[in-house]
């Protein structure tokens, strides 16, 4: 008759599933679930999926460790399952296998990788230290009011203020009592500063 030990530990190992036939899942206290020979984990010659070969010991994956930093993440909270919660410098919080978090093969929420990868884009779009992506999007912010970006309605003043940024500089164009003078000048300042990079950026793609 087949003894069913689901649900019992053996050293960090718990089955969770045992069909019988000799071979059962287990859940390492690490997180990880993994098929066992039955034997092997009730004689104590497998005590883990693993991990404690690769370089953790038994009582580091145990223990709590709330308030220790591992790269860009704070472990804030333990959970079950060798899951932690963990809030990264970027302020996302992320649960994790809280195994590989004290092996080092996660450092961060993912926003490295992001940040890399949006870092790659930028560069590929940036001529003479301009990025031409910001250029080409011409929708203005929900916040402005004349529908062109670089021209703003002054209250204080009473007027239209157009303004253009190029190459890490600000151009201040002027204060307009009329809304499409104001735009005019928004739109000249485009042909002058804008065009020659998107010219030179055709001719770097092609």
């Amino acid at each position: 008759m087949h003894n069913d030990m689901t649900g019992q530990k053996f050293n960090m190992l718990t089955i969770i599933e045992d069909n019988g036939g000799g071979v059962v899942k287990v859940r390492c206290d690490c997180g990880t679930i993994k098929t066992c020979n039955r034997s092997n984990i009730v004689s104590g010659k497998v005590k883990s999926c693993g991990c404690i070969r690769r370089g953790r010991k038994r009582t580091d994956i145990l223990k709590s460790h709330v308030g220790e930093r591992f790269g860009k993440l704070v472990v804030i909270e333990e959970l079950h399952g060798g899951r932690v919660k963990a809030q990264c410098d970027c302020g996302n919080i992320k649960i994790v296998n809280k195994a590989h978090l004290l092996l080092g093969n996660i450092t961060s929420c993912g926003c490295n990788a992001t940040a890399e990868h949006l870092c790659k884009i930028t560069e590929a779009n940036r001529v003479d230290g301009t990025n031409l992506l910001l250029i080409k999007d011409s929708k203005p912010s929900k916040r402005n009011t004349s529908g062109v970006r670089g021209v703003t309605w002054r209250a204080k003043k009473g007027k239209w203020e157009a303004t253009i940024c190029a190459q890490g500089k600000n151009y201040y164009l002027g204060l307009y009592d009329d809304l499409e003078k104001a735009k005019a000048a928004r739109k000249a300042a485009e042909e002058k500063y804008y065009k020659p990079l998107l010219d030179k950026w055709s001719d770097k793609e092609e």
